[in-house]
């Protein structure tokens, strides 16, 4: 079975427990543990590396991986070799790299003499060694090729090789014959010693604590776990309120056949012969239903797969992929699942009317005239009760997919602190091998000036881009000029963000006080920032915070350790608007110079129009540097409700279904209770009654059914809408407005289903009424 193997940090300062990544170091440690329960293990962490040729340049995503990888995943390469021994000898280190089947097929035309030849990886010749079966393409999903760890150093940064405190790879292993996840857990805290021990933390606080899982938990998608048992829910909620619909129709048609039924039992058929045939019946009609939902689903997997989020695709806490889009599909257990279904659904269906059926009493029923929505003993009829089920399930889903709209609409309009509007963004690595990595900022001002004379372009800057995270990380406040000391890892938390020129104009974010950073900081020794709103707020509640320095964890040795903030400004969400949002600290990119940036643009009209123009600017400035990640800065807001619109679409898909399930059941049962009732409304007709007396008088009866329905459908909806919590945001789960919504539209719904048969019960002929009389 494959485990994976969970580094874990406790912060006795925080008192907080966190699962983090492995250094390559640490890692060491445990490849190097005797008598391992996990054997083998491998590591592996994702990076994204440029693959090019002469004016063909690419960004792929590549695994960076310890040479058991391929081993432990127990996976034959389709063509060449995995990696092994060779690749793990620090005195020579291989450039060689295996291909992902997809990657050896689009790149390199499925050419079986690509062994041995060389790719250009990240401005080094890297040696094609083998080809990965077809449909893998890594642990973290996406991956184009994997390297050997020991090759990062040349590729990527020796960090990722030599920091002990570089904390990148995620580890995984295979069991043992006859080991359990408990006994690999239970050694992992020996491994966990054995890293404190080698690497010592820089914390006192910190303590280091080592655990298993199987591969099979760690895959599973928190929210994407949610979002399916809400779905699950929502197809459940369809499912009974279609069952309670065919319910009340084959009980209305069973009414119809009551003398029949009588009749048969009296000549000597058994009750259970009755309601086999009748059970018979509901199993063919919910057979046929099954058929059809399978013909259905098979079509609808696709689309599933084309619609879901790519937040429900990796179980970030592990850089995993939690699933790929070609899982969503109809196999042997879905069918079975269809099969129990269908089963389930027909005894759900046919039961009740069937027990009604074979219960008749053959004189009262050869007497019986029929009634309406209310039975003769003044109790509910069977068919008011399934109207208002079929209210109540419904409401339950109308509500559920208001609440999350609801939410969606807020999160849109939220204050995200900068304009979205026409702003073009794209990320490009420098090749680490590359002269110009030696001096990145040179090539960042130089590719800016040259997009900024493109047409309609108006402003260009570096710096991440809102809504995506930090692209540098969160640190904390070690000391603040001319205050008391800080207890070390006790400082607040504040987020980093590298930010170019005309970062805020670019972005349109307002500048509070002081000053943004210019071409001027960065430049000596005395490092310069810009914090926002909320930063200033936490740290200088009650000053100016112009010309305050502070200490953050991040610093050079060749600089002062204190930046001097020179502005403030409005606080921009990096994170989703349901996460937490940072204190920020901004400082000028060429304080940390780096090779890999993002690029924002703001046009005049629309930003995707000058993506060739760009495109063309940066191959001519270097040919094997590609252009990656091409957005819109609308497009990340819109992306960041991703997962609830998806949510939300399926949801009022379903919600659709069962209120036309609803109307659909409400007509045909008040249908069949005017025929029933003909002569009754003949006979009022006929002494007087007016037509919209009769019509109100249908009406009610089944306004009355659907009032009771939602009633206890709000009861449903209050206790169960706990299960939506994780999709809602500034959104009660109680919202009024909701609720009175979903019960105007249900009433609504119910009442012009019953009107189109009450209305026909006012052409009902008084005198061929009292002539059936």
């Amino acid at each position: 079975a494959l485990v994976m193997a969970d580094l874990t940090v406790f912060q006795a300062s925080r008192g907080e427990t966190r699962t983090t990544p492995w250094s390559y170091p640490k890692l060491q440690v445990l490849r190097e543990t005797e008598n391992r329960i996990l054997d083998p293990v491998a590591g592996y962490g994702g990076r994204t590396a440029t693959i090019s040729a002469p004016g063909n340049a690419e960004q792929i995503h590549v695994e960076v991986v310890t040479p058991d990888y391929f081993r432990v995943l127990e996976l034959d390469m389709a063509l060449g070799r995995a990696f092994g021994p060779s690749e793990d000898d620090p005195s020579d280190p291989p450039l060689v790299a295996v291909l992902s089947h997809e990657m050896w097929q689009t790149r390199f035309g499925a050419d079986p003499g690509v062994l041995g030849r060389d790719a250009t990886l990240n401005g080094r010749p890297v040696t094609i060694g083998g080809v990965a079966p077809a449909g893998f393409d890594g642990l973290t999903g996406g991956a184009s090729a994997w390297v050997p760890v020991l090759a990062s150093e040349a590729l990527f940064n020796r960090f990722m090789v030599q920091g002990a405190q570089s904390h990148w790879m995620r580890a995984v292993g295979r069991l043992v014959p006859g080991a359990s996840v408990e006994e690999a857990s239970a050694q992992m805290e020996v491994v966990a010693a054995a890293v404190a021990a080698a690497y010592p933390a820089d914390d006192p606080g910190r303590e280091y604590s080592a655990s298993a899982r199987a591969l099979s938990d760690v895959r599973v998608n928190g929210r994407a776990h949610s979002a399916v048992w809400l779905l699950t829910a929502a197809a459940l909620l369809v499912l009974l309120v279609a069952c309670a619909n065919l319910s009340g129709l084959l009980l209305a048609r069973g009414r119809r056949r009551n003398r029949d039924g009588a009749v048969r039992m009296a000549v000597g058929a058994s009750r259970w012969r009755v309601i086999r045939g009748s059970l018979i019946e509901s199993l063919l009609l919910a057979l046929a239903g099954g058929i059809l939902g399978i013909l259905l689903a098979t079509w609808g997997a696709r689309a599933l797969g084309l619609l879901w989020p790519r937040e429900f695709l990796s179980s970030a806490d592990h850089e995993i992929r939690a699933m790929s889009p070609e899982s969503i599909a109809v196999d042997g257990t879905v069918l079975v699942f269809c099969a129990l279904a269908s089963v389930v659904a027909a005894v759900a269906i046919g039961l009740w009317p069937a027990l009604r059926t074979s219960s008749v009493n053959l004189s009262a029923t050869l007497k019986d005239g029929g009634s309406g929505l209310k039975s003769r003993r003044g109790g509910w009829d069977p068919r008011s009760i399934l109207i208002a089920a079929q209210v109540g399930l419904a409401l339950v889903l109308v509500v559920g997919t208001g609440l999350v709209g609801s939410s969606i609409a807020r999160m849109l309009d939220a204050d995200r602190g900068f304009g979205a509007e026409n702003v073009l963004a794209f990320r490009y690595d420098l090749p680490a091998t590359s002269a110009l990595a030696e001096h990145p900022t040179d090539f960042h001002d130089e590719l800016r000036e040259r997009v900024l004379r493109l047409p309609s372009v108006e402003s260009v800057t570096t710096g991440c881009p809102p809504l995506r995270g930090h692209c540098w990380g969160i640190t904390r406040v070690d000391a603040i000029e001319g205050r008391e000391a800080i207890p070390q890892g006790e400082g607040p938390l504040v987020g980093i963000t590298l930010v170019g020129d005309s970062y805020f104009e670019t972005l349109d974010v307002g500048l509070l006080s002081g000053r943004t950073l210019g071409p001027d900081d960065g430049l000596d020794g005395q490092p310069t920032g810009v914090i926002n709103q909320r930063a200033a707020s936490l740290l200088f509640p009650d000053e100016d915070p112009i010309g305050k320095r502070i200490q953050v964890g991040v610093s050079q040795e060749d600089k002062d350790p204190f930046v001097e903030i020179v502005g403030v400004v409005e606080n921009v969400m990096y994170d989703t608007p349901d996460q937490e949002q940072y204190a920020e600290l901004y400082y000028s990119y060429r304080e940390f110079p780096d090779r890999s940036v993002w690029m924002l643009a703001r046009t005049t009209s629309d930003p995707t129009a000058v993506v060739p123009l760009v495109r063309g600017e940066l191959s001519q400035m270097a040919p094997d540097v590609a252009m990656a990640g091409v957005t819109t800065i609308e497009d990340i807001v819109d992306g960041s409700v991703g997962d609830r619109r998806v949510l939300f679409t399926l949801l009022v898909v379903f919600a659709a279904l069962t209120l036309a399930l609803s109307a659909t059941g409400t007509w045909g049962v008040v249908a069949n209770a005017v025929v029933e009732r003909r002569r009754e409304l003949g006979l009022r007709l006929a002494l007087g009654a007016a037509h919209g007396g009769v019509v109100g008088l249908v009406l009610r009866a089944a306004l009355g059914a659907a009032a009771a329905g939602i009633v206890l459908g709000t009861l449903v909806a209050l206790g169960g809408s706990r299960v939506l919590s994780a999709f809602l945001y500034e959104t009660s789960q109680s919202d009024p407005v909701a609720y009175a919504l979903a019960a105007a539209l249900l009433l609504a719904v119910v009442a012009l289903a019953a009107w189109l048969p009450a209305k026909r019960a006012t052409r009902v002929d008084p005198v061929e009424a009292l002539r059936a009389e």
